[in-house]
């Protein structure tokens, strides 16, 4: 028998197949409602770990479940737990406690999936593994940002078979697709940060370099205009020497003398 009982189900398939129609009672609109105020809260902090933590809380809110998990995709296709937290405390062995069956079958499917009655939907006659997990009722949806599967979310609850419904699962899908749009975002803030702090670091090594050269030197563009130009030569050629300004235009000396040593990235003032 399979670590995952889930395995063993003959007929794993999304209920939202099924011609269940939404609730018609307010619970849609009160859903609605939640969903646009966790989804504004999502977007406060745009750090892609604050993201993770809040989106599986707010799953959770969201559809009255007791736990829930999420899974990210690395670029090789693999993936691995990333939050997993019951409605008070993070849960710390996430392996064991999830199905991992449900998961993949998301991530393959790239579709939400509802199975309302875990013990009804299966054929099992050992019920050892049900009791150990102790779950009734799960829901799995998909994290697509751009047509691209960044992993998936999954809530269940051991309570009587029937917590969630058609509503639950719309819902749910919502918000997770809402939650992987808001991190696929956090990530490329977060890159360009990066991207941007590295820059700033080669720049300033190049400058300290620079700076320490015995020699002026000049650092010119494909137009000959001055990009950089340290303080020696500054010093030798005076201020005219200055980032933007044409060197046969700064009136210091002609480029087109011999004893000037030029090439199109750098003079050499010795």
């Amino acid at each position: 028998m399979s670590d995952d009982f889930f395995d063993d189900l003959n007929d794993l398939t999304p209920e939202g197949e099924s011609n269940l129609d939404l609730d018609s009672g307010g619970e849609v609109e009160s859903g609605l409602t939640k969903l646009a105020s966790l989804v504004e809260d999502l977007n406060r902090d745009l750090r892609p770990e604050t993201i993770l933590n809040r989106a599986i809380s707010a799953s959770i809110e969201l559809t009255g479940a007791e736990r829930g998990f999420l899974v990210l995709v690395s670029e090789t296709g693999e993936w691995k737990f990333s939050v997993a937290r019951n409605m008070e405390n993070d849960i710390d062995d996430a392996e064991s406690a999830a199905s991992r069956t449900i998961i993949r079958k998301v991530l393959e499917a790239r579709r939400p999936l509802l199975v309302n009655d875990v013990v009804g939907a299966s054929d099992l006659t050992n019920q050892q593994s049900i009791a150990r997990m102790q779950v009734r009722s799960v829901m799995g949806a998909p994290l697509i940002s751009k047509g691209k599967v960044l992993g998936a979310a999954y809530v269940d609850t051991s309570k009587l078979a029937g917590v969630f419904d058609q509503t639950s699962l719309v819902l749910f899908e919502t918000f997770v697709h809402l939650a992987a749009v808001a991190l696929e975002n956090a990530r490329l803030i977060e890159a360009e940060k990066e991207s941007k702090a590295r820059y700033k670091e080669l720049q300033e090594y190049l400058s300290t370099i620079l700076k320490s050269q015995p020699h002026g030197l000049i650092i010119l563009d494909d137009d000959s205009r001055i990009e950089y130009a340290n303080p020696q030569a500054v010093c030798y050629l005076g201020e005219l020497i200055r980032p933007g300004i044409k060197l046969n235009e700064a009136g210091c000396f002609d480029t087109d003398r011999k004893s000037t040593r030029l090439n199109s990235s750098h003079t050499d003032i010795s």
